[in-house]
């Protein structure tokens, strides 16, 4: 990641958190991805994005 963003390996943290099944819409998809939909660097192939963009 560091290497393709041009930055030092110093500068980029990666952290990974197992989430069970049955609470990833709740905990990852709805604030991390829905809700930062129009931020994101690639959008992913699955899910529409936010219900309402007014909503985030």
């Amino acid at each position: 990641m560091a290497h393709i963003l041009g930055y030092g390996e110093g500068s980029v943290s990666i952290g990974i958190e197992e989430v069970p099944p049955g609470d990833w819409m709740a905990r990852v998809y709805e604030p991390d991805i829905a809700g930062k939909w129009s931020g994101l660097t690639k959008q992913p192939g699955y899910g529409s994005g936010p219900r309402d963009p007014e909503e985030y």
